[in-house]
């Protein structure tokens, strides 16, 4: 296996920070100047706190911050005390003397007993009560009380998410029915998407690192308003920490925070060692994370309950021996021979904050997997069950993204705060594959380059904010190199007649976008008003040589062009209750404009030979609806005396024209067969259906019995189906079977545990979508039936630096394999973590 593993040189400049600050004190000095101007703020994040209450001992100051934060103290004793509250954060007091020392600058921090936290969300860090989407939030606590091995784990365990995977370095995240290039992943407000994102099974999630995750947003439903093309599902933002200032009353110049923890799994021998360091000053912090991660084969369960004893077992595997490739008995047929991989993980920030009104981060992170080996492709077979089609099957990724982010907190006349990011991308994407017993070694490699640039915007209309305006511009350019050819493994000499993935000439895809959301809320706050519209454009442009194997028309060899423009829009209304009732009704359009891979595709598999369509079109949403009715009873939040239940449920229906699917097609020559590596392979296409349709529901329960004990349910059941010629309906792909999971939870301190159940119903294979990308040759004849799994996990604080985790998943050791997956999942594992915090 190619090692490619790079190590990236991360250089951390040193900076000396001289601080002097004169203070004398005096009989004939004794009070503040008039006109002293405080600044209370956030002490974690740096935002201002607008109408903390300010109040002296003395009962001469009485105010309330502005819109910066801001207050005027008058003229008062040096010994006076001063009280500053704000809801949610600890009641700072304080006398005359330490706010002069500190310049008025006071900083107020999170109450940890009765915070109610202000949370943002997305690209442009919108407060969640802003956002009118069904939001799921996975903070970093909880990914680390659950240990999931990669971000597309923790998709799986801690939300309303289905992950497939084809192999073990993989986990293609479902919303709502919509996979792959129909779900947008962003990270820290840039988006990952790019122009090779595919339609069949996408497993970039792992690319990013969760041990440095500060949290992640689930946002349901269609998000093309504010992100364009690819979010018909939903969007999933991964939000990095960032470094964190010296704030408050500390008069050391600087922190030093360390972090560092390892974690061992047993089903895959996980090994992962992480470490991360954050470097805070007064106006300049820096934030170094390392994460490594040794993957090794993974163990399936042994209970088999499907009816079928040799599903999913692995009976052998390839070994090539004395230069001969060789089929091997496999001793353990629940270890799943040739799955392993390796990972590495490098994320380093800097944040220069000069003021409270501006800050900017520059943010670098990179990753790569050794060469991953495609599981389902290795355990494909010829004639016989035990003659390989594959001897080697390894899919390589690397990415690598610099970023920097501008926050503009100062109002004037055109906005009151803003956001632009600027970012490259540079995504790798190589795949090698060997027939058993053949010496060539075929190998794709595919380069994107990714430049962008967003602008987001909010400006008040109104002095109480009730009227609000958020606009943005966006723009986007992929570059796509695709190159192909064959090694001989002996004389290591490179020849051609190996179809390239993507156009051979190369290929590029241009996005801009602008959009306006208006915000109106009621003047006691329980009703919110949004409605919004966005302009969006793709354009296409594809080049092929004519060294392709393919012979094409003559327009393929001079260029094709394909643009593409959309007018999207949403509107919503939301309804807060004073007794905790919430009502929620959105009504939106949305659309995805084809890309690279959707339009200029040549792919193998199964028997079919995936090829260019120029006449493919956009997929539209001309209608999206949904409904949320959320209840609230007593007090829900954990760890506070009392008990409390909250029930929510949503609805939602989408409709699709020209819905993007795979069907048999025709070469330019019109043949409907390709002979390739001495294979006659059956032409298939992307083409536009008529009309399709995906509805669900889903339901949450969360129950509070008092301040240690608490529950948590959801159930998701969701259907499609697509419209392939008039009058006849086919099982839409990607759908999931119905699935959820039950939890109970026990928390005090030092100790937490929790006890939860996962289940999927079975999907008969009446209900996959044939021939594309449910993988119906990966399930039994009947199709993937259903499983049931039950989990344990635990924490224990020995103090305040060290902690230790304990897990067990899938105590009963089943076997089971989720709906389209290419791999079984893991059995019986135990999972041991220690972390330390200095």
């Amino acid at each position: 296996m190619n090692n490619r593993i790079q190590f990236v040189r991360t250089f951390l400049p040193v900076f000396i920070f001289i601080f002097g600050m004169g203070f004398n004190l005096s009989l004939n000095a004794l009070n503040v100047p008039s006109g002293y101007q405080l600044h209370i703020f956030d002490g974690e994040t740096g935002e201002p706190l607008i109408g903390a209450t300010i109040v002296s001992e003395s009962g001469l100051y009485q105010d309330i911050t502005d819109l910066d934060g801001n207050s005027e103290m008058p003229n008062l004793n040096f010994r006076d005390i001063i009280t500053i509250s704000y809801i949610g954060y600890e009641t700072l007091n304080l006398p005359v003397y330490e706010i002069r020392k500190l310049q008025g600058r006071i900083a107020l921090f999170p109450d940890a007993m009765t915070f109610e936290e202000v949370v943002v969300i997305g690209r442009a860090d919108k407060k969640i009560e802003e956002i009118p989407y069904v939001v799921s939030r996975i903070k970093s606590e909880e990914i680390q009380f659950k240990n999931s091995q990669t971000a597309a784990d923790a998709l799986s365990a801690h939300s309303e998410i289905y992950l497939q995977k084809s192999q073990l370095g993989g986990g293609s995240p479902v919303i709502r029915g919509f996979e792959a290039n129909k779900v947008l992943l962003v990270l820290d407000g840039v988006r990952m998407n790019n122009a090779i994102y595919r339609n069949g099974h996408l497993q970039n999630a792992i690319t990013v690192d969760n041990s440095v995750m500060d949290q992640i947003e689930v946002i349901y439903g269609p998000g093309s308003l504010i992100y364009g093309s690819d979010a018909l599902g939903g969007v999933v933002h991964f939000r990095t920490k960032d470094p964190q200032l010296l704030f408050g009353q500390n008069e050391s110049p600087n922190k030093v925070n360390t972090n560092v923890y390892g974690r061992f799994s047993s089903a895959n021998l996980e090994k992962t060692f992480h470490f991360d360091m954050n470097f805070g000053m007064r106006k300049f912090g820096s934030l170094t994370a390392v994460t490594y991660s040794s993957f090794d084969d993974l163990k399936s369960g042994s209970k088999r309950t499907e009816g079928n004893p040799d599903w999913g077992l692995r009976q052998f595997f390839f070994q090539r021996i004395g230069g001969i490739d060789q089929i091997i008995e496999n001793t353990d047929p629940t270890i799943q021979a040739g799955s392993a991989y390796g990972q590495l993980d490098i994320l380093q920030k800097f944040r220069y904050q000069p003021n409270d009104n501006f800050y900017v981060i520059a943010n670098f992170q990179y990753s790569a997997n050794s060469d991953i080996p495609r599981y389902d492709r290795l355990t494909d077979t010829l004639s016989s069950a035990s003659k390989l089609k594959f001897a080697e099957w390894e899919y390589g990724q690397q990415r690598l993204m610099g970023s920097l982010k501008a926050r503009l907190l100062k109002p004037t006349w055109l906005y009151d705060n803003g956001t632009i990011i600027y970012a490259y991308q540079r995504a790798d994407e190589d795949r090698f594959q060997r027939k058993f017993g053949n010496l060539r070694r075929s190998f794709q490699l595919e380069e994107v380059h990714i430049n962008s640039l967003t602008l987001d915007f909010e400006k008040a209309l109104n002095s109480s904010g009730s009227n609000q305006l958020t606009f943005g511009v966006d723009v986007n350019r992929n570059s796509v190199t695709s190159i192909a050819g064959n090694k001989n493994i002996i004389s290591q000499g490179i020849s051609g007649g190996q179809l390239t993935r993507y156009p051979s000439g190369g290929s590029s895809m241009d996005q801009i976008g602008a959009y306006m959301d208006y915000r109106w809320r009621s003047q006691d706050s329980l009703i919110n008003v949004r409605a919004g519209l966005r302009y969006s454009n793709v354009t296409l442009d594809v080049l092929y040589t004519d060294s392709d194997i393919i012979i094409w028309p003559a327009e393929y060899y001079t260029g094709i062009t394909s643009s593409n423009d959309n007018l999207s829009y949403a509107a919503a209304i939301t309804y807060n209750s004073r007794n905790k009732l919430q009502a929620r009704l959105i009504y939106s359009s949305a659309f995805r404009s084809p890309n690279i891979d959707d339009f200029a595709k040549i792919r193998e598999k199964n028997g079919y030979v995936t090829v260019p369509n120029p006449r493919l079109k956009p997929e539209l949403s001309p209608m999206n609806l949904e409904l949320t009715i959320a209840k609230e009873f007593g007090n829900i939040k954990t760890g506070t005396p009392g008990a409390g239940l909250k029930l929510s449920g949503t609805s939602f229906y989408t409709a699709l024209d020209d819905a993007i699917v795979r069907q048999n097609f025709v070469l330019p020559d019109g043949s409907t067969t390709l002979s390739l590596d001495d294979e006659q392979l059956t032409v298939q296409a992307n083409v536009n259906a008529l009309k399709a349709y995906i509805m669900g529901l889903s339901g949450n329960l969360l129950a509070k019995f008092d301040e240690n004990w608490s529950a948590q349910a959801s159930y998701n059941w969701i259907q499609g189906e697509a419209e392939r010629s008039e009058g006849e309906n086919a099982p839409l792909a990607h759908i999931p079977p119905k699935y959820g999971g039950i939890a109970i939870t026990y928390q005090k301190a030092p100790w937490r545990f929790e006890g939860n159940i996962r289940f999927n119903a079975e999907k008969p294979i009446e209900d996959y979508a044939l021939g594309e990308s449910d993988n119906e040759s990966e399930a039994l004849p009947t199709g993937t039936p259903a499983w049931t799994t039950f989990n344990f996990y635990s924490k224990y604080q020995l103090n305040d630096q060290i902690s230790f985790n304990f897990g067990v998943e899938n105590i009963g050791d089943i076997h089971y394999r989720p709906f389209s997956s290419g791999i079984s999942a893991a059995g019986r594992n135990f999972i041991i973590s220690m972390r330390g915090a200095f």
